[in-house]
């Protein structure tokens, strides 16, 4: 067969010499079938592809249920722990003080007797008070009681030194890009209702709004809904702006957005969107668009496009459970995540799958990084 395939190459090169038109007809039908061939692996190529898509993503939520299932368990446990110190913790108050009582119910049984019955006591009714039904009574009466659980309130921490210029009076500005250097700015949004921002002049020949910065995990970003619609931390610490201020930002029409990361062997990669577009509050500030992606952190969140926003009291996502709860954090979660920049704060490399401040196409799903830095271009 492969005689016959080399002396068919032979006849297409010398057809006019040497070759017959039957030898030319079977030349064309093999080269028919090696790009029917062709097709065809080009059609398990892209199979296979869509495969490998859907093994990671049906591996994320094996994850995710096996942390389900993990949570379950341990307040199983703790419910029983719980339950068991209760009953030991009891049962000497009971027998202490039905002893305590039966002693009383005794002296005063032995004084009842010494007296005489009272008027309109019967000797039974006397009689009928025993140390055995003391301490049943006081069983039923101590039963219902329960744990008080204690916690010691957080260690104060130091405060941290501030990472941009504070002005005693922020300055009124329409766009970041008239901010002349990086510092906190009175910006004016839409209607024209103002609040205070930080301003980034440096990065890209600036005219960026800082969204959300993470640099030391001294702000705990496992918030509820109020906190990410309104933002929380301090504009010259750890902060997240605010949903309804992001929102603002994009409201006109969609920005430029950067992620800026870094390791803590000192990396750093960018991830930069287009047009990114924020919903409104009726629609639960979803990530309704990003547009192209460039940098050098790989894209690790297009694939949320579309989604609504979910934090641990407010469960948005595709998932049957909350991402928030199982990955720590507040984000544009789908069914999970391929990135977690609100998620736990744990220094470098962990044990612990994906809910660490994380972005897979940069440091993958067991690193948490250094610094988180995310701004729109305003």
């Amino acid at each position: 067969m492969e005689l016959r395939v080399g002396l068919c190459f032979l006849c297409v090169l010398l057809t006019p010499v040497l070759c017959d038109e039957s030898c030319l007809r079977r030349s064309e039908s093999f080269l028919s079938k090696l790009d029917a061939e062709i097709e065809n692996m080009k059609k398990s190529i892209g199979e296979f592809s869509s495969f490998t898509k859907e093994v990671m993503w049906n591996a994320m939520q094996m994850e995710m249920r096996l942390r389900v299932m993990k949570m379950e368990m341990e307040s199983f446990r703790q419910t029983a722990a719980s339950g068991l110190t209760t009953v030991k913790a009891t049962e000497p108050m009971i027998t202490s003080t039905a002893a305590s009582a039966a002693s009383a119910a005794s002296a005063a049984a032995q004084a009842s007797a010494i007296a005489g019955p009272s008027p309109g006591t019967s000797s039974n009714a006397v009689s009928s008070t025993s140390s055995c039904s003391l301490q049943q009574l006081l069983q039923d009466q101590f039963r219902g009681n329960v744990l008080i659980e204690i916690k010691a309130a957080p260690p104060v921490t130091e405060p941290l030194p501030p990472t941009a210029e504070k002005l005693t009076k922020p300055d009124q500005i329409s766009s970041c890009s008239e901010a002349p250097k990086t510092g906190i700015y009175s910006l004016k949004l839409l209607s024209n209702v103002s609040t205070e921002v930080l301003c980034d002049a440096e990065y890209d020949k600036g005219g960026w709004v800082v969204i959300q910065y993470r640099f030391n995990g001294s702000e705990d970003f496992f918030r509820n809904w109020t906190d990410y619609e309104s933002g929380f931390g301090t504009l010259d610490g750890e902060f997240w702006l605010g949903n309804e201020k992001i929102y603002q930002l994009t409201a006109e029409k969609p920005r430029e957005i950067a992620f800026l990361m870094e390791d803590f062997e000192n990396n750093k990669a960018v991830a930069r969107y287009a047009t990114f577009k924020l919903g409104n509050k009726a629609e639960m500030y979803s990530l309704k668009s990003l547009g192209s992606f460039s940098g050098t952190a790989g894209d690790s969140l297009s694939r949320n496009v579309g989604s609504k926003f979910t934090t641990r009291d407010m469960d948005n996502d595709k998932s049957d459970s909350n991402c928030a709860l199982l990955y720590f954090g507040g984000w544009w979660y789908d069914n999970c995540h391929l990135s977690n920049l609100n998620g736990k704060y744990t220094k470098g490399p962990t044990t612990q799958y994906a809910i660490s401040m994380c972005w897979n196409s940069f440091k993958g799903f067991h690193y948490s990084l250094k610094s988180s830095r995310i701004m729109v271009r305003f």
